[in-house]
């Protein structure tokens, strides 16, 4: 939304007290969670879905995950692999483009399709990736380009 919303014009002010607003409830949300065991937390948040060992979410699905693990490229479901980098690096590419396209005047429906592409890229290089991970992105991108053909002229 930010990168949306810059890309519009909207001035630093704006998207700076936007984000404070969203920090706000995502902390309020979150932060009784850290303060009561903030190890469980990121065992139960990050180390479960990105890291390796009996902690980790086993490897399933049909992704990029699921290919490497039948190949033998990992050996266990729940072998430690940088699928985090891979996310990252994913999401980094997909936003590049996206950033691109958005600065040449993209409208609404132009971004539907770029969170459809962004959600199943980089879902479909985590540990996991299932036919809803699929449907997500699809439905994105088909809402997107639905929504392109009742724009006004």
């Amino acid at each position: 939304i930010a990168v949306f919303a810059t890309a519009r014009g909207a001035d630093h002010r704006t998207i700076t007290r936007a984000a404070a607003a969203g920090t706000v409830a995502v902390a309020a949300f979150l932060l009784p969670f850290v303060l009561w065991d903030g190890s469980a937390f990121v065992r139960d948040t990050v180390i479960f879905l990105i890291g390796g060992g009996s902690e980790a979410y086993p490897i399933n699905g049909f992704g990029l995950s699921a290919i490497l693990l039948s190949a033998g490229v990992i050996h266990g479901a729940r072998d430690t692999f940088p699928f985090a980098l891979l996310e990252m690096l994913t999401a980094l590419v997909v936003w590049v483009v996206g950033w691109r396209w958005l600065r040449r005047g993209a409208a609404i429906p132009d971004v539907l399709v770029l969170l459809g592409l962004v959600f199943a890229s980089v879902l479909f290089v985590s540990r996991y990736f299932h036919d809803t991970h699929l449907l997500l992105g699809a439905e994105l991108v088909l809402a997107g380009l639905a929504a392109r053909r009742w724009r006004p002229a």
